[in-house]
């Protein structure tokens, strides 16, 4: 699996980040947070730490084996072929 790939699917189904609620200025603004107000970053990092634990909601994918459940018919799970 290409490395880009592996990482969009890390960022979307393991960290759970919807990706059409964030652009790149969302990006520069976390940027600028955490090199100019460290503070404030790191208290606003505890906060959804806190809110992560205290969550009970379940990952979208079920693992099996090393693999991940496809919701997309198309995507062979037992070869890892995407099937056209």
């Amino acid at each position: 699996m290409p490395k880009p790939v592996q990482e969009l699917l890390r960022v979307v189904y393991l960290e759970q980040i919807d990706l059409s609620q964030i652009n790149r200025e969302d990006f520069a603004i976390l940027s600028l947070l955490k090199a100019h107000q460290p503070a404030i970053y790191e208290s606003l990092q505890q906060e959804v730490a806190t809110r992560r634990a205290k969550s009970t909601t379940s990952l979208p994918f079920a693992p099996l084996a090393g693999r991940y459940i496809s919701r997309d018919s198309r995507f062979d799970d037992t070869s890892q072929n995407y099937v056209a």
